[in-house]
């Protein structure tokens, strides 16, 4: 069979961040960039557990094997031309029906407001739900057949757990993906209702019996991942998020309502141990929470209202009221830094033939040190081992369906 062209289709689902030519100015229309280096992330995602067996459990040979077969197929660009290497497919990407989102908080209350964060609306415009982008892919024609099942696999997985631009890991420009044709032919791997969701899992090999491989180097399929269906709409699940893991507990419904102190928040001792660094006093350990991405911040609203009192000006209260919790490195200047560790918890909204709801995707992977400073009067540093069932303690709480 001659393979020449596969045309993938997406809906936006939720509002896409997406930026142009300049991290402040929003794209006029669909990068193709962008569009590839999100098919590279779950190319890799879903390639490195064959990787690994096929590299007998050497990780080394298996990141060498990945990164070879990514060269063979994305194409790379190696220094003066030296052993460099067209894709084997040129991408065309296309947006209809588009419109610049006149409100982007048309998905209105806090739970929205948590997933998409702070200072996206100042920056850049956003892609309306319900945009459609069209994605073609021709093929060049030595492209290998198995070469083109990872491309056919990888486009159904980013429409099935990802998304492109600002905050896509909590859901934030998700896209959901409506059908796969290769040489004009419809591909009968774009489930139409939950119930297929398993069985398209299975031909990703995205299951217990292919996942082989403990937990890799970086966000892939494991042994440790899994993949929940959670029948919720977008701020319904943002608000519960919100709610699990803070200190304090809200109606959503509600923006400016003030917040209620939970009898027993989950995370109560990581708010009692950073409330020592503040203090200068040591923790007993880093916070269980870093396992959801690093860094991150806690600030201290009753510390800092003290301080205003005794006549600190307000950004310093700020500082002396807040906590930052990164890798170690993070703060020594003569070492390599790691200043970041994205969540391993992938949020995508789906919504289109009959799955309305979310995905979440947990793709573990190792923490680059073992051990977390936290800054607070003074830097702090500790031991530092994920417990991994602080995610799953939360999957289990959104009460959806491991897949």
């Amino acid at each position: 069979m001659a393979y020449r062209k596969i045309e993938a289709r997406y809906v936006i689902t939720t509002p896409m961040y997406l930026g142009g030519h300049a991290s402040n100015v929003a794209s006029e229309r669909m990068r193709e960039a962008s569009f590839k280096g999100a098919l590279r992330f779950w190319w890799r995602a879903l390639m490195w557990n064959e990787a690994w067996q096929k590299a007998h459990g050497d990780e080394g040979k298996a990141l060498g094997l990945l990164r070879q077969w990514e060269g063979q197929l994305f194409g790379v660009a190696a220094e003066k031309g030296k052993d460099s290497r067209a894709s084997m497919f040129r991408l065309r990407c296309s947006i209809q029906n588009h419109e610049e989102e006149k409100n982007p908080d048309i998905l209105e209350g806090a739970g929205w407001q948590y997933l998409k964060g702070q200072g996206l609306d100042r920056r850049m415009a956003a892609f309306a739900p319900g945009t459609k982008i069209t994605a073609v892919l021709l093929l060049h024609p030595q492209i290998a057949a198995e070469q083109v099942d990872q491309l056919l696999k990888a486009l159904v997985a980013l429409g099935l757990f990802g998304g492109i631009g600002a905050r896509s890991r909590r859901g934030v420009g998700s896209v959901a993906i409506q059908s796969l044709n290769i040489n004009e032919q419809p591909e009968g791997v774009v489930p139409h209702n939950i119930n297929e969701l398993p069985k398209t899992l299975e031909w990703m090999g995205v299951n217990e019996k292919t996942l082989q491989c403990p937990l890799p180097p970086f966000a892939a399929f494991s042994e440790e991942s899994r993949v929940d269906w959670v029948n919720l709409g977008v701020s319904e699940f943002g608000c519960q998020f919100m709610n699990w893991r803070g200190y304090y507990e809200r109606d959503c419904r509600r923006v400016k309502e003030k917040p209620k102190k939970k009898k027993i928040p989950a995370f109560k001792q990581d708010h009692d141990n950073m409330m020592d660094v503040v203090n200068g006093i040591l923790p007993a350990y880093p916070p269980k929470r870093a396992v959801f991405g690093l860094p991150h911040n806690y600030f201290f609203k009753s510390i800092f209202e003290k301080l205003l009192q005794q006549g600190f000006d307000k950004r310093r209260a700020r500082k002396m009221a807040s906590v930052y919790v990164n890798y170690g490195s993070a703060f020594d200047k003569e070492k390599a830094k790691h200043e970041r560790h994205a969540s391993p918890l992938l949020v995508h909204f789906h919504d289109v033939h009959n799955i309305q709801g979310i995905m979440l995707t947990f793709l573990p992977s190792r923490f680059v040190e073992d051990q977390l400073a936290m800054k607070g009067k003074r830097v702090v540093k500790k031991p530092f081992q994920p417990d991994w069932q602080v995610v799953h303690n939360f999957m289990n709480h959104m009460g959806g369906k491991t897949l």
